[in-house]
């Protein structure tokens, strides 16, 4: 008689990656196409900022983000949410003029408030950072617009 027990494994192997392909497959063609990226979280953001920084300096940003870091999420999803919401008035057909002035002033309020309290943790961060560690953040700083 023919033993058939190790077949059966590659035979479960064989099948468990196929599956996997498959998967990754379908998730490569199903994913939305042409979406720019979406910024990153602040907390990211702010960690990212606090690498160059003195150890002093990366304490004052990792208090900053206990204390301040939820409300920026929440602010931060917030935004998001209001941006896909334009996208996808702006897509609808027939195309309604007055939803996407009311989507677009809705993503304006919400970007605004996002970046008022991001500004205001970086604020409250300058103001607690040496002389030094301000001068580290300069390159987080966008160009001037020409």
């Amino acid at each position: 008689m023919i033993d058939l027990r190790g077949s059966n494994r590659w035979l479960l192997l064989s099948l468990a990656i196929n599956l996997f392909l498959l998967g990754y497959a379908a998730s490569q063609f199903l994913q939305p196409r042409n979406l720019p990226p979406p910024p990153p979280s602040p907390t990211a953001m702010l960690e990212r900022m606090s690498e160059n920084l003195s150890p002093q300096g990366q304490a004052v940003l990792r208090d900053l983000i206990a204390e301040r870091g939820d409300k920026l999420e929440e602010l931060h999803d917030a935004m998001e949410v209001a941006r896909m919401r334009v996208r996808e008035v702006f897509a609808r057909e027939p195309f309604d003029s007055a939803a996407f002035q009311a989507a677009s002033k809705d993503g304006f309020t919400a970007a605004q408030a996002f970046f008022q309290a991001l500004g205001d943790v970086i604020g409250q961060a300058g103001a607690r950072l040496s002389a030094e560690d301000r001068q580290r953040l300069r390159p987080f700083n966008p160009p001037p617009p020409r």
